[in-house]
């Protein structure tokens, strides 16, 4: 088991505070800790100290921040998952944290230029990030495979920032728990040019918008990803790297918000809100976790709970003003740094079990939307039987019309007949939706409770795989007799004389048989290798 790692950013005064005399509020405490030595209006207070996993002053560049965040990073190519989340109040510097200054791949190839101005560069933790994981790969055995997807979280709706950026995705989550954006793009990427170049270029869609406290403040959440196939003789590992780029909270009276911008930070206010729901929860320990309750929950519930490496990086201001964010940002981070996470090793070995895999995966993908449809169906036979019930109740009414009507009123008689016609094609259609409603019902759910049903002990299933081993073997040797065999002569053979059996179709029905017989034998084996996993955890 291991921890989210909590680590503080302090944010240096601006310009414009500098000229106004504004002081630090904070001063960090060695390695680890962090003390308040100023209040909101800027006394002399003594304050205790603050301690997490790591402290970063206003004088520490991005490439201190990354030397340690890169053990992490690196364990990518190991095949463990890492999520890098930046989290803090408005324009207290997460952008720049995790996008920084890029010298961009044109501008290093001219770089030797002397004639060109020399600009100082501090690329943020995500450009350092691909440059390592790309410069590791090159040195590393075995051959890789990578490709990048980047969303970003406005108004509540997910939007494909490397798609078309107005058609908004949906999240979907697997029976394992695991969540996806659907129908989000995955560039394939070789070199760590071409992947910066997908950062950008999705990055250069982000919505952003100018307020009181930030000129260029994100109005959005970004969600970068990074996935990783390491293949290497029999063995494939597969990871991601997850980097998060979250929108500050705000307050309008302190942004000036107003139309849209209002309703943007209401929005970006609730979904952090929701993240700050989720981590308490986690770190009390408390089984029933609302992530549903946003977009941003849901695509980060791998990260928070689930078997990723995972670290907050926590920005804050050093200016006293923005005292009581600072704080609420900080107690943030200690709730955190509390919740346990269990990271594992993504690997296969052998091409069997990577096609079984690949074919377990393909069915727990799809298993979602096909109980939706179940649950349609449960939905459509409910209503099914109301009409059946209503339609009785018509029916009865009709015959006892009929029964009541004088016999020599015909045509009235007859039209009671035409209505009782037309009554029964109505619901003799209704009964027939009613039963393909039922038979696809029965289909689908026959069908889920051979996937999804617990697989039997080890013990039976290595029983299963010697019998049809033996079976196999069987009928290898039937079908190797039946083929050695000559055939049987049929122009001369006496009439009343047996029909000989015709060699070839039997030696295909034995085939077939074989071949059923081998499917089940590679489900088995699936399953014991299933059931192996679950032991071992």
């Amino acid at each position: 088991m291991e921890r989210i790692q909590a680590v503080i950013r302090v944010r240096p005064l601006s310009a414009e505070e500098r000229s106004g005399g504004v002081k630090e509020a904070w001063c960090k405490v060695g390695e680890r800790g962090l003390i308040q030595h100023l209040s909101a209006g800027g006394l002399e207070v003594s304050a205790q100290a603050m301690f997490f996993d790591g402290v970063f002053g206003p004088e520490e560049s991005n490439g201190a921040l990354f030397s340690y965040v890169h053990p992490t990073i690196a364990k990518i190519l190991n095949g463990t998952s890492v999520c890098i989340i930046a989290y803090g109040q408005t324009s207290s510097g997460k952008t720049h944290t995790m996008k920084g200054t890029i010298e961009t791949p044109r501008e290093r190839r001219q770089r030797a230029d002397p004639k060109k101005q020399k600009i100082s560069y501090d690329p943020g933790i995500i450009p350092r990030s691909l440059e390592e994981i790309f410069k590791i790969a090159s040195a590393a055995d075995g051959t890789f495979e990578f490709t990048i997807s980047f969303v970003e979280i406005y108004n509540e709706n997910v939007f494909d920032l490397l798609g078309d950026p107005t058609e908004s995705l949906q999240v979907r989550e697997l029976p394992t728990g695991e969540t996806y954006v659907k129908d989000a793009q995955e560039i394939s990427v070789t070199t760590v040019d071409e992947a910066i170049n997908v950062f950008l270029t999705g990055e250069s869609s982000r919505k952003v918008g100018a307020t009181k406290m930030n000129r260029e403040s994100s109005r959005s959440h970004a969600v970068l990803k990074l996935k990783t196939v390491h293949r290497q003789g029999h063995q494939t590992l597969r990871s991601s790297a997850t980097f998060v780029d979250l929108a500050g909270s705000e307050r309008s009276r302190q942004t000036k918000a107003q139309g849209a911008q209002l309703k943007e930070g209401g929005h970006i206010n609730k979904s952090l809100l929701a993240l700050t729901s989720v981590i308490s929860k986690l770190s009390l320990g408390q089984t029933h976790v609302p992530y549903r309750d946003a977009k941003l929950t849901r695509i980060l519930q791998p990260s928070l709970s689930g078997n990723s490496f995972t670290t907050i990086v926590c920005t804050v201001s050093s200016a006293p003003q923005w005292l009581e964010e600072t704080l609420s940002t900080l107690n943030l981070a200690n709730r955190a740094k509390n919740i346990t996470v269990k990271p594992l090793v993504n690997s296969t070995a052998g091409s069997r079990e990577k096609t079984s895999k690949t074919r377990v995966l393909k069915l727990i993908k799809s298993t979602g939307e096909v109980l939706s449809e179940i649950k349609d169906a449960h939905r459509l036979v409910a209503e099914s039987k109301t009409l059946l019930r209503q339609a009785s109740t018509d029916l009865e009414e009709i015959f006892l019309s009929l029964k009541q009507a004088p016999q020599n009123s015909s045509s009235e008689l007859g039209k009671i007949l035409s209505e009782l016609k037309t009554t029964k094609a109505t619901h003799l259609s209704k009964l027939s939706e009613l039963a393909l409603s039922v038979k696809h019902l029965l289909k689908q759910e026959k069908y889920f409770s051979e996937i999804i049903k617990p697989p039997p002990d080890i013990s039976t299933l290595l029983q299963h795989l010697v019998e049809g081993d033996k079976l196999i073997q069987q009928q290898r040797s039937q079908i190797k007799t039946l083929l050695s065999r000559p055939p049987e002569p049929s122009a001369t053979a006496h009439p009343r004389a047996p029909i000989p059996i015709d060699t070839q179709t039997l030696t295909m029905a034995v085939e077939l048989d074989r071949l059923k017989k081998e499917y089940q034998r590679e489900k088995r084996m699936l399953q014991l290798r299933i059931a192996q996993l679950e032991s071992k955890n």
